[in-house]
């Protein structure tokens, strides 16, 4: 089988794209129940003391979900564009992020909760960094080259950091 190439891979690329903002928007949106009220989480990492002195799993593995679920809007977003940096990406990324949490305040159709923006941060950033490994290996492949070091080291940063981050959180909440 051939290559893709002229207006197919830009086409691929966007349904790719439109299909996953597709599944975030139905899984976080129109697959709930109104809640009975309107709530709002407004303390940045409250749902992790909460997860911690409530012991409470379901908590931590929605923050979980939560980063996971944005991984591939790091990936997919600048492989729509070449163009598209870490900057553009991670406000496209907070600004859909708002619009789903303050949509479901207001329709009660899930509670605004700033980790959950904090969450969907981190997730678009490992994301964009694994975009970023992936561009420069396939970079390096098709040059006939090694893979550059800085690249690759920056690529992993975030998905290290957050996997500290959240370490550092369990053995605080676990007391290990």
């Amino acid at each position: 089988m051939g290559k893709v190439c002229g207006i197919g891979k830009p086409v691929i690329r966007a349904f790719l794209f439109w299909a996953y903002l597709a599944a975030v928007f139905y899984l976080t949106l129109l697959n709930r129940e109104p809640e009975e009220q309107r709530m709002a989480w407004t303390t940045l990492f409250g749902s992790y003391r909460r997860a911690w002195e409530e012991n409470h799993a379901f908590i931590l593995w929605g923050l979980i979900d939560n980063v996971v679920m944005m991984i591939p809007f790091g990936l997919l977003f600048p492989w729509l564009h070449e163009r598209i940096r870490l900057g553009r990406t991670m406000a496209a990324a907070g600004l859909i992020t708002v619009f789903i949490e303050s949509t479901q305040y207001l329709t009660r159709l899930g509670y605004f909760d700033v980790d959950d923006i904090w969450n969907n941060l981190w997730g678009t950033a490992i994301g964009y960094g694994i975009y970023c490994s992936f561009k420069e290996m396939a970079g390096a492949r098709r040059e006939c080259r090694k893979a550059r070091i800085k690249p690759l080291v920056l690529g992993v940063l975030p998905l290290m950091a957050f996997l500290s981050f959240f370490a550092l959180f369990l053995k605080i909440a676990l007391g290990c």
